[in-house]
């Protein structure tokens, strides 16, 4: 009776998120960021009862056989490498030698085209030549190239989603350009390949958009210079 109370309100969290995702209609696996710990607080129980009423020697065994072959499964989300045994070993393996394992933490942090590796290289060379008082703008899906960086947004808008879905671009895009205007980023970030059809309502990436937008490319052309090329980001810096 006393875990009725905590599990109620875990199941009722848990419908909460789900309701939101399924009124997006967009069913990412980042999306349920914030459900899987209150999931785990639920399965930890679940495990822990089985482990208690197993009290028979065939009950324990069908409980160890039911963990193995659970360990070897994968998880939901499709697009992580390895499975979740070996992903909770390097996990494991990281917490044990302290986390000043940044390499392993980021690709444990990447998952289909979001590269975590790719992107602290990016905002390691953003702070080595931006001030930390200028802002950078990221033309593309990848906002946590601000905090790495440590370097503010040029623009309010923290990605470029709005700039190319097919029914509000134009709009997005002007007050975009007066944002850049006010507050001119010491570097622009241009990110290739981040398609998603099913978010802008074409299969365009971000640099491609560029082609029929005219004011931010010819203010890239203007204005900066290609400094390195990481993976599929472009860098540009203000020239002198």
């Amino acid at each position: 009776s006393k875990e009725k109370p905590l599990a109620v309100l875990a199941m009722g969290i848990v419908t909460m998120h789900l309701i939101g995702v399924t009124m997006q209609g967009k069913f990412f696996p980042y999306h349920y960021g914030a459900t899987w710990p209150v999931t785990a607080i639920l399965a930890a129980h679940g495990y822990s009862e089985l482990a208690r009423r197993a009290t028979t020697r065939r009950s324990k065994i069908g409980l160890w056989a039911f963990v193995l072959v659970v360990i070897f499964c994968r998880t939901a989300a499709k697009d992580v490498p390895d499975s979740y045994l070996k992903r909770t070993f390097r996990r494991v393996k990281m917490m044990a030698g302290g986390l000043r394992d940044q390499k392993t933490r980021d690709e444990l942090a990447s998952i289909a085209d979001v590269n975590c590796t790719r992107n602290r290289a990016v905002a390691s060379l953003l702070k080595e030549k931006v001030p930390a008082d200028r802002a950078i703008f990221v033309w593309g899906f990848e906002p946590q190239i601000y905090d790495m960086a440590e370097r503010k947004s040029a623009s309010r808008y923290i990605y470029d989603v709005p700039q190319r879905v097919e029914w509000a671009k134009e709009e997005h895009r002007a007050i975009l350009m007066n944002d850049l205007q006010k507050t001119p980023p010491a570097a622009i970030v241009i990110e290739r390949h981040d398609v998603f059809p099913h978010v802008t309502g074409n299969g365009l990436g971000s640099a491609d958009s560029l082609k029929d937008f005219a004011p931010l490319q010819s203010l890239i052309q203007e204005k900066y210079t290609l400094t390195a090329t990481i993976e599929d980001m472009d860098v540009f810096i203000t020239k002198p």
